[in-house]
């Protein structure tokens, strides 16, 4: 429970507060399970909660309410966060590991005529970001696409027509309609990272999306014979992330991301603090009310939800959920059970609050989050079938890329003229 008296300190102001935090670097100033929103409400001109400008590194803000608060300009360093309401906040994230800028030199969409182009971007980039020199540094990853789309967005996310997205509200309907027709497939999987690897293996919409640690893995998708993309051009993107947006597939901020697919869209929007008006109008947080009491009582709940369904894959979770994790971007190191995704040294982009998951567009909600570096090359249509031959030469083929008998089957006909 929040310390009196540093509740005291904190409605003097953010200029006697940091002060007092100057003068004793050893004081951790505790607000805990508090409504935080409603302490500041009583001594502002305007009625607006504010702290902006307050140094609140390393501050104990565990279980507290921070609903409609001004924190943009708040140091939030260290700061305990877990299970700390947000709804209509206004907070920076923590940049927990920066890229150096984007000066290496390579042109806005260059153009990938060969295996050598490819190999030659990449070889620059990781000059550029020194890539395996030290163990924070840099990694990077692909994703290879056979035409060019607007936008990076998991198959779930993409709209049916313009504004119109069907599935992203039926996003946990997906995933659990599918688990109760096909129980068995399931069985050995308890995780909700592992179930949304399996329903996309069989081509279930989810909002993961692939990636590849492999160059000629991923332009092998781009060159990929599809009738229907075979005179479209191609587009390869290249994705420099910082270590710390890198987890393994049994991190507690994947399970966090994985079990929060499995929330109703109004109780995402509701920790995501996404507004009617932010969504268009198209998904509300229920119910409308925006009382302040009502929407903390909703939001605990949603939360107490998503816990419950984190502790099914991990009994011993204690509810420690950082908020902020909400609003990043992070590259999943998945086990290595399902047969393609180790031929493909396959990955996956995963986040709960970015629906569109180019740099830019990530940029655009902070400019402090822990960002990653996006370079895109265009593929000309008429170059890939001579690509595909090149990566044949070095068996990157339909057959590796997709083992399993059928992919056998199919390549053995080829070879005898059929």
């Amino acid at each position: 429970m929040a310390n009196p008296k540093d509740i005291d300190w904190l409605r003097k102001g953010h200029e006697k507060w940091n002060d007092r935090r100057n003068e004793k670097p050893s004081w951790i100033p505790d607000l805990s399970d508090i409504d935080i929103s409603l302490c500041l409400e009583e001594i502002t001109d305007s009625g607006k909660p504010d702290l902006c400008g307050y140094n609140l590194s390393k501050c104990n803000l565990k279980d507290s309410t921070l609903s409609s608060v001004d924190l943009s300009g708040a140091d939030l360093s260290g700061a305990d966060l877990t299970n700390c309401e947000l709804w209509k906040a206004q907070f920076p994230l923590v940049n927990d590991q920066s890229l150096t800028s984007k000066n290496v030199e390579l042109k806005e969409c260059e153009w990938i005529g060969n295996i050598k182009d490819l190999l030659s971007y990449v070889e620059k980039l990781n000059e550029y970001y020194e890539v395996g020199k030290t163990s924070d540094s840099p990694m990077i990853f692909f994703r290879g696409e056979s035409r060019k789309y607007c936008c990076l967005r998991p198959s779930v996310m993409r709209p049916k027509s313009k504004e119109q997205y069907p599935l992203r509200e039926r996003e946990s309907d997906l995933l659990m309609e599918l688990i109760r027709r096909r129980p068995e497939d399931f069985m050995d999987e308890s995780t909700a990272l592992g179930q949304l690897m399996i329903a996309q293996h069989y081509r279930l919409p989810t909002r993961l999306l692939d990636v590849s640690q492999n160059p000629l893995v991923s332009l092998f998708h781009a060159c990929e014979k599809d009738n229907k993309h075979d005179k479209l051009d191609a587009q390869l993107h290249v994705l420099v992330m910082p270590r710390s947006m890198v987890k393994p597939y049994t991190s507690h901020t994947v399970s966090v991301i994985a079990n929060f697919t499995k929330l109703k869209r109004g109780e995402q929007n509701l920790l995501l603090t996404k507004t009617k008006e932010y969504t268009k109008g198209q998904f509300d947080c229920p119910p409308s009310s925006s009382q302040t009491p009502l929407r903390t009582s909703e939001y605990r709940s949603a939360m107490a939800r998503l816990v419950q369904y984190i502790r099914l894959e991990h009994s011993s979770f204690e509810e420690r959920i950082d908020p902020r994790d909400f609003f990043k971007v992070f590259v999943v190191q998945p086990q290595q059970s399902i047969e393609r995704i180790r031929a493909q040294s396959g990955a996956f982009l995963l986040s709960a609050f970015h629906e569109q998951l180019d740099e830019a567009d990530v940029g655009k909600i902070n400019c402090d989050v822990p960002i990653y570096h996006q370079y895109t090359f265009k593929i000309p249509y008429k170059l890939k079938k001579r690509i595909r031959k090149q990566l044949s030469t070095l068996n990157i083929t339909e057959e590796t890329m997709y083992p399993g008998l059928e992919k056998a089957a199919k390549a053995v006909k080829r070879q005898y003229g059929r």
